[in-house]
């Protein structure tokens, strides 16, 4: 593959140091900064003069920078500089002072990981423009396709989309803000907010791993409203074609919801498994647990491996697993099966059939309500298939992935 196509493809996998040591000697070394395929360093103008200080990718294998299947090193000239970087794995991060001839550590890293996906949703990341038509949306970023409105509960007030996101920044935490809202008493006047990673277009998806979001959303509990239907959720871009061939129909490829949140358990949320072909053979596994002050920070989490399903919120265990069967209409979750992400504040719907809607309740008229997201993640485990996680136009991805 050609390799500037190579890195435009790989552009949402992002190298992030775990376990990071720091170690700045003086405080002229200001920070470093990994976004997406750059490295940022940052000094103080006056510290670089007339020192020597050099950037190292140190044990690698893979590509980085033009110096493929090498050691990099390269000199730092400049008090905000930008290093290009292909994403990978194996490999330590040093920036070190080598004007003296005992060279100083000035950076260091260990244990480097790499993200299928990761967005964090900076406030220079730009949105688009506020237009009705769908091919001036999307995509944004390469990354997210806007959710539009359609029949189902979950996307029937999508038509706000874009237009209901804001980036937003409180102090140091930069964060996307999905609102959504209902002024009259008809669902024409419903508006909400979502994006995913596929659909009718397939930007990314993947098969196992664990996928994490840093969320808040308004709170329920106090003041419960009909109506707010926010969700953090994975829906399947491929299945097994021979076992199940209908698994693009709802709800036989499946659906997997880490977290959503509904007036009628106002101090719990929701994490629930659907299944099977809607009709005689739908069945769900619903699941949820106690949240408190969900209006702050959590981490919501899902381990996906061959052995089954699992939910965390801040590190703690979820609800109960949901293991692997050899039913595939109970279970659907296999090897040749992909999930994308989908994010939504949406208003529930004033009817359903002429009755109100009992699930998440028909929405009243004034209702506003909010999520916060300040990142998402996805990234691989001992079981994730590489070749199967990708965006439509498909990448190379690295198969020497470090496991945490």
């Amino acid at each position: 593959m050609d390799k500037k196509l190579l890195f435009s493809a790989l552009l949402f996998i992002v190298i992030i140091s775990c376990n990071d040591k720091s170690n700045t000697i003086n405080n002229q070394f200001k920070s470093i900064e990994i976004q997406d395929k750059y490295i940022i360093v940052n000094f103080e103008e006056s510290f670089l003069k007339d020192r020597k200080i050099e950037f190292r990718a140190v044990g690698t294998e893979t590509d980085i920078s033009s110096n493929p299947g090498k050691d990099i090193t390269v000199q730092i000239t400049s008090s905000n500089q930008k290093i290009n970087v292909n994403p990978g794995s194996g490999y330590n991060i040093q920036i070190a002072d080598i004007t003296s001839e005992t060279e100083k550590i000035l950076y260091e890293t260990n244990n480097i990981t790499t993200y299928l996906f990761y967005d964090e949703f900076y406030q220079n990341e730009a949105l688009p423009a506020n237009a009705e038509q769908a091919e001036n949306l999307e995509p944004w970023k390469g990354k997210w396709i806007a959710a539009w409105k359609g029949g189902a509960a979950w996307n029937h007030s999508m038509n706000g989309s874009f237009r209901n996101l804001e980036l937003k920044k409180e102090g140091d935490t930069e964060y996307l803000h999905f609102k959504a809202s209902k002024t009259g008493n008809e669902d024409s006047t419903s508006t909400g907010s979502g994006i995913r990673t596929g659909g009718s277009k397939q930007v990314f998806y993947f098969t196992y791993g664990k996928a994490e979001f840093r969320a808040r959303l308004k709170n329920q509990a106090e003041n419960p409203t009909k109506g707010p239907f926010p969700a953090l959720w994975l829906m399947p871009s491929k299945g097994d074609d021979e076992l199940n061939p209908n698994w693009a129909n709802w709800a036989a490829g499946g659906e997997i919801d880490i977290m959503e949140y509904v007036y009628k358990t106002p101090e719990r949320i929701d994490q629930t498994i659907h299944v099977g072909e809607d009709g005689p053979n739908y069945d769900y596994s619903p699941g949820n647990q106690p949240i408190t002050n969900i209006d702050e920070w959590h981490i919501y989490t899902l381990e996906w491996t061959k052995e089954g399903i699992y939910w965390y919120i801040d590190g703690v265990k979820g609800r109960d697993p949901y293991l692997k069967t050899n039913d595939i209409l109970k279970y659907p979750f296999v090897d040749k099966s992909a999930f994308h992400i989908i994010m939504n504040v949406g208003v529930g719907r004033a009817n359903n059939n002429g009755k109100e809607d009992d699930y998440p309740g028909g929405a009243q008229a004034g209702l506003e309500t909010w999520m916060d997201v300040d990142w998402v993640k996805v990234s691989p485990n001992k079981d994730t298939i590489l070749d199967n996680s990708r965006g439509e136009n498909g990448c190379e991805y690295y198969k020497d992935v470090q496991w945490e």
